[in-house]
């Protein structure tokens, strides 16, 4: 009964998913996902159920089906972190499972009876392919899941030089996930229990899919402002290429300098400048939703240089730089009379904090201690 129902409920995902409207290229690749989950965990139900063994034409279509998961993982992390996905790419990834369906075509071709043997006797005759299979199987398995892994990691360190604030950006569910698909693989390679291994699989469709759906898209507002801006006339010429190294240990977040630009420090100053008059008499950054682009815009500048400017002058990427000025706003805030009625989290809100988590985080980096202690210690409260 487990699997009929993991098999309802992906069916059932998958319908609210054709039914979500703009549907994002991520969303595309998860509905193809839940189909081939479907037809994996039916094909195992009818293998553990009989039905298989009575109907042996049924036998082996589900080959190529477990190296599809990490390729799924691995191709809709990709369409979420990067919001798009080529042809080309897909079939690059569809390769191995391609190999490895074409390699069982000697099976495939055997009569009813002739595939019943083999697959009553583990194989006789086939122990080549199953060797091919499981090795090429795990090998993928963990590659995709490893993979998928370091691209949330990079992920999370690229939205923080382009977004003031990253929730729900973050995917830190997807890294979840890469880790539970290689728990998946490791029940695989020790233990010779099918049923354990399609019962996580079955919860990993469930979290996946609930996860998927509501996931939101992360780059379509940023990247529709930056086709914007690419088309228009700056100042400053585009970057052709930079190079870029590491300069802050303490710096754990993405901050870097940019050795080569074609930007030079007079300007660079006069940018820096610029940003500064436009934070103090604007303030733009109580814009919760405040983007590299949107701000590269107001200065008439390119994003890249903009970047430049905030890790060179201000030692820190985007998000942080951003987020610092918050946290100063807030203990601005915190001193005006018409403001002690208020919440501590609701001056932190109109200061362009989206989370409290996240408000939190950033006043004890600059601070070193809590809100409510640094404003009983300052005598504002």
């Amino acid at each position: 009964m487990f699997f009929i129902f993991g098999i309802a409920v992906a069916f059932f995902l998958q319908i609210l998913l054709l039914m979500k409207k703009n549907k994002s290229i991520a969303d595309k690749v998860l509905g193809v996902w839940l189909f081939l989950n479907v037809v994996h965990i039916s094909i195992f139900y009818s293998y553990s159920t009989g039905y298989s063994l009575e109907h042996p034409h049924l036998l082996g279509i589900d080959f190529a089906l477990p190296m599809m998961q990490g390729v799924c993982l691995f191709l809709y992390a990709k369409a979420l972190t990067e919001n798009k996905l080529s042809w080309k790419t897909v079939c690059i990834h569809l390769v191995p499972s391609i190999i490895v369906a074409v390699l069982a075509t000697p099976f495939y071709i055997l009569t009813a009876s002739e595939k019943l043997d083999v697959f009553n006797t583990n194989g006789a005759g086939f122990e080549w392919y199953v060797m091919i299979n499981n090795s090429t199987m795990l090998i993928s398995g963990f590659s995709y899941a490893i993979w998928t892994y370091i691209l949330t990691l990079k992920h999370g360190k690229n939205i923080r030089n382009k977004f003031s604030n990253i929730e729900k950006k973050e995917l830190d569910w997807l890294k979840y996930q890469a880790i539970a698909l290689s728990i998946i693989w490791l029940t695989v390679a020790f233990t010779d229990n099918p049923t354990m291994t399609f019962s996580v699989v079955v919860l990993f469709i469930l979290f996946i899919g609930i996860f998927g759906i509501n996931q939101m898209s992360i780059f379509n507002s940023y990247q529709q402002s930056n086709i914007e801006q690419d088309t228009n006339a700056f100042e400053e010429p585009v970057i052709i290429e930079a190079s870029i190294i590491e300069v802050n240990e303490e710096e754990k977040e993405g901050v870097k300098r940019y050795a080569k630009s074609g930007l030079s420090e007079d300007k660079s100053n006069e940018i820096y400048t610029r940003l500064i008059q436009l934070m103090e008499d604007e303030k733009v950054y109580l814009d919760n939703e405040l983007s590299l682009i949107e701000l590269a815009k107001r200065l008439n500048i390119h994003q890249n240089h903009l970047s430049q400017v905030i890790n060179e002058h201000e030692n820190k990427n985007f998000y942080s730089y951003i987020n610092t000025l918050r946290i100063k706003e807030f203990i601005d805030q915190a001193k005006h009379p018409e403001n002690k009625k208020l919440t501590l989290l609701a001056i932190a809100f109109q200061c362009g904090f989206n989370s409290k988590s996240t408000f939190n985080k950033h006043f004890k980096i600059y601070t070193g201690t809590t809100p409510k202690n640094y404003l009983s210690s300052s005598s504002l409260v």
